[in-house]
């Protein structure tokens, strides 16, 4: 059983230091953590020749950055040098974050769990492995689904010694997607297909009638390699006249020449002003007022104009 004084000491050495800018540029291999200690009932603290690392990757390990997205599918991962002399022998693996105020550590099960912050309670992630020069840590895959910045410490304890950690952490930090995501994700997976597809591109698309009659926006083809540009014409169509401009266009009003397209209580068009909002929300304001008289293509003959 380690010593009270003990607990304390590595209590201190583990408390998240003050969170600073990190940078999101992709670097080609994870962060090695500064200083590495070891604690035993006879040695508090002391240094160690051993090495941690951790790095955050969203292409399976090519790049490695320090943000990501809730949504994004990750994988942090962590690597472990341990001393020359305890390679090769029996010993076991331990994860520990530090997220939103509260400390979990990874168990054999691959789950986090809380941690009372006491070192008789800390629980490897993985027991009895055979240390190697460079042991491979997973400290998580996939979606995290949460915001936070997590603080992530690595350690080992070889079979019957003391146990090896870093007190430096890896602040990675976990964002909400901002609107302009969010519009775009419901843009391929609902607008797209279920209102450019459907209606849109039977005249907005080039030698369509409503590029004959001057309208600005033409979608481009085939629609499910251009998704991109298509959404960008609509954040283009957004900005120039506002969300309730085209609201009005698609239930025939503003001159619309393919005239009534949704009505204002179905689905699509909730769907539509959903999709246009999100746009708006990271867009400057129209620069365009919504007046057929400030409209250039306002006298064409088809009334397609936006």
């Amino acid at each position: 059983m380690r010593s009270k004084s003990l607990l304390v000491l590595l209590a201190t050495m583990l408390l998240p230091l003050p969170a600073t800018a990190q940078t999101a540029a992709p670097i080609t291999a994870p962060t090695e953590l500064p200083g590495v200690h070891y604690a035993s009932p006879n040695n508090t603290a002391a240094s160690s020749t051993a090495r941690f690392a951790v790095g955050l990757s969203l292409d399976s390990g090519l790049t490695y950055t320090a943000t990501a997205r809730v949504t994004d599918k990750i994988s942090i991962t962590g690597k472990i040098r341990p001393e020359a002399s305890h390679v090769g022998m029996t010993g076991n693996l331990f994860v520990v974050d530090f997220v939103n105020g509260a400390w979990t550590m990874r168990n054999s099960d691959g789950v986090y769990v809380p941690w009372n912050f006491q070192i008789p309670a800390l629980v490897p992630y993985k027991v009895g492995v055979t240390l190697g020069a460079d042991m491979p840590v997973d400290v998580y895959t996939g979606a995290l689904g949460t915001t936070g910045n997590h603080l992530i410490y690595i350690g080992y304890k070889p079979q019957g010694g003391d146990l090896y950690y870093t007190p430096a952490a890896k602040l990675l930090t976990f964002t909400q997607l901002n609107a302009t995501d969010q519009a775009y994700s419901m843009f391929v997976a609902n607008i797209s297909p279920n209102l450019v597809q459907s209606r849109c591109s039977l005249c907005h698309v080039k030698g369509g009638i409503a590029e004959a009659g001057g309208a600005s926006h033409i979608f481009q083809l085939p629609l499910a390699t251009s998704l991109e540009t298509n959404f960008r014409i609509f954040q283009n169509l957004v900005t120039l006249r506002g969300v309730n401009y085209i609201l009005t266009k698609v239930t025939g009003g503003n001159g619309h020449g393919g005239g009534v397209q949704l009505t204002s209580n179905s689905v699509d068009y909730k769907d539509l002003s959903t999709f246009l909002n999100l746009v708006a929300q990271d867009l400057p304001p129209p620069t365009m007022t919504p007046d057929m008289g400030s409209d250039p293509y306002a006298s064409n003959p088809y009334g397609y104009a936006y």
